[in-house]
């Protein structure tokens, strides 16, 4: 009479276990490093649209100290736009804008026209 081995299949399903417990954990790794990964990337754009914007807050500063007539202009930086206005001549206003992202710099000075003192009141990102 022969006798048969009732554990013939258990190594291909230990075998099986194991594989779909290693994808799980492996895919599961991935996403999370993918999506680390475009937070960060869009962290950093965020940030270099606010570098943007500043520099475009400094280089008003600077153009409206040497003429009071200056209204603003449109600034091609670091593969970014600053758009700089001036809505009176107390307040600069300078949108930083580098890909998807948008930041916004306002600077309040005092009336350098009538005192021939620009001093810098407040400085603040905007939302």
């Amino acid at each position: 009479m022969k006798k048969y081995n009732n554990n013939s299949g258990f190594a291909s399903v230990a075998l099986i276990i194991f594989t779909v417990i290693a994808t799980t954990v492996i895919a599961t790794a991935t996403y999370v490093m993918v999506n680390s990964s475009l937070a960060n990337a869009q962290a950093e754009q965020s940030s270099i649209a606010l570098n943007i914007a500043e520099s475009g807050a400094e280089n008003a500063l600077v153009r409206f100290a040497r003429d009071v007539g200056y209204t603003g202009e449109d600034l091609p930086l670091a593969g970014g736009t600053a758009y700089v206005t001036l809505p009176n001549s107390t307040t600069i206003q300078s949108r930083g804008v580098y890909g998807n992202f948008t930041r916004t710099i306002q600077i309040k000075t005092t009336d350098y026209i009538t005192t021939n003192n620009l001093s810098i009141n407040s400085w603040q990102e905007i939302y």
